[in-house]
């Protein structure tokens, strides 16, 4: 049985299109690369960035665990945050959004409930309320660890966490209520226990601490 087919037909029309296809290919590797490398983050060299006072050295042990050397507190955390955001910004960008009941902006209807309960619980709000009474040294300590984290996320340019990209975001301005914010984040989630705490005080009006506390045995 001969075949009616047109073998050189065929390959006029697939030459260009596989054509298209390796110049696609070729167009995704090279952006790919040239993300690769521009995202990478390479702690070593010297910079010069605003909001420090003096000179602060950051140097990698052979764990890849950083130490700071710094001549002030502030200068110290304002180098802590500038770090954080340079290896940890979608995970600070998450801890922001979740204390402030933010995340529906970027994920949509599935984080609706959970948006919800934390404006409910006002963790943003009583971070505010908590900051205005701390005092000045305090303030101005945690505007430096804000600012590190800011100029952090700026160093990073438009090579950003693929999460920014995968969500249509970029990273928001960190301001010293939110690292109050993610603190009593911090509390409510070492808080699991609360119920049992709430029965050992109703039982503390009966019982002594002694009793109180003493574990529960079967009969």
């Amino acid at each position: 049985m001969k075949s009616t087919g047109n073998p050189a037909g065929l390959r006029k029309f697939l030459r260009p299109l596989i054509w298209v296809l390796g110049m696609g290919i070729a167009a995704l590797l090279t952006v790919a690369i040239v993300y690769l490398s521009a995202a990478k983050s390479n702690p070593s060299g010297k910079r010069i960035i605003k909001g420090v006072g003096d000179s602060v050295v950051i140097t990698f042990d052979e764990s890849d665990i950083p130490h700071i050397k710094a001549n002030s507190q502030a200068d110290a955390l304002f180098a802590l945050g500038y770090l954080h955001a340079s290896e940890r910004s979608w995970q600070l960008e998450m801890n922001r959004r979740i204390a402030s009941g933010r995340l529906s902006e970027i994920l949509g209807q599935e984080t609706v409930s959970i948006d919800r309960f934390i404006r409910t619980l006002g963790i943003k709000r009583a971070a505010e309320h908590q900051f205005d009474r701390y005092p000045v040294s305090a303030k101005r300590l945690l505007q430096a660890y804000a600012d590190g984290v800011n100029a952090g996320n700026a160093q990073l340019g438009w090579a950003l966490p693929i999460e920014y990209f995968l969500t249509g975001s970029k990273p928001g301005h960190w301001s010293p209520t939110d690292s109050v914010a993610w603190m009593l984040m911090m509390a409510y989630d070492l808080g699991g226990n609360w119920n049992k705490e709430l029965q050992r005080l109703e039982l503390s009006q009966f019982l002594t601490i002694q009793m109180a506390w003493a574990p529960i045995t079967g009969p």
